[in-house]
């Protein structure tokens, strides 16, 4: 059972950015911190309402609480042997897009298939929001692939 390495807290920590007040995201989904939002697993525990404000320390006190249901989805749902660095993009990836996206994804499926390349393009196919491509995403997504790639043996 794998745990989201420091290198993958901060990545993650730099893609999703540290907002301390309640903002709408690109998708119009109420957010605050590290990308928590109405959405995020530990809501009922940290709820978010319009005009909150939180500290830094605050944030990252949510980002934990929400990372353990993202890395439990991860780790219930592969079912090969992977690096830890796959398994951070794939953290990153399913905290950004909620557990059921990553559970019925192509990138999931060819992971579990060991095929590692594949999965890695497939992870460019997550760069839209409310419908719309968005550049930001789609730059996540090729780092969120560069990451997972980037410990498996070169051919």
């Amino acid at each position: 059972m794998h745990q989201i390495s420091p290198e993958g807290i901060a990545f993650l920590k730099e893609k999703e950015g540290f907002r301390s007040d309640a903002y709408y995201d690109v998708a119009g989904v109420l957010t605050i911190g590290y990308g928590h939002s109405i959405y995020a697993p530990s809501i009922e525990e940290y709820p978010i309402h319009e005009g909150q404000h939180i500290t830094e320390e605050e944030g990252e006190k949510i980002l934990r609480a929400d990372l353990k249901p993202t890395e439990a989805a991860v780790n219930s749902a592969v079912t090969r042997e992977i690096t830890q660095k796959q398994y951070d993009a794939l953290v990153s990836f399913t905290f950004n897009l909620g557990a059921g996206t990553f559970k019925s994804s192509d990138v999931l499926e060819f992971t579990n298939q060991g095929n590692y390349q594949a999965a890695a393009d497939a992870l460019l196919q997550y760069s839209h929001a409310g419908g719309k491509f968005i550049e930001g995403l789609y730059k996540r997504r090729s780092e969120e692939r560069a990451m997972y790639l980037s410990s498996l043996p070169q051919a």
